[in-house]
């Protein structure tokens, strides 16, 4: 029996593969959130999680290192800083955050 346009139609549209539902995976955390998320997990900690409590840099045992975590966690609101860069303090974003 000689093959039709109709049939190879067919059978091509039937020999494709069938896809599984992609499963995504969460989004990805860049090394500089994870670093501002760490350090806002130590000052929740130094803090007892109470609001508008500050505490040194020092105590919190950040070094120059952390400068640029901490300057992304103030862009985003999650950190206040006080005291010529010497103190810092979660909000409420900052908060919420965590959790």
């Amino acid at each position: 029996m000689p093959k039709t346009r109709d049939y190879v139609e067919c059978r091509m549209k039937t020999a494709s593969p069938k896809r599984r539902p992609s499963r995504r995976s969460p989004p990805k955390i860049s090394p500089l959130e994870k670093s501002a998320v760490r350090i806002m997990r130590k000052l929740h900690e130094a803090t007892g999680g109470q609001p508008q409590r500050w505490e040194t840099l020092g105590n919190l045992g950040a070094v120059k290192s952390d400068a640029a975590a901490i300057a992304y966690a103030v862009e985003r609101a999650w950190l206040l800083i006080s005291g010529g860069l010497h103190s810092l303090s979660l909000t409420e974003d900052g908060r919420q955050r965590l959790k």
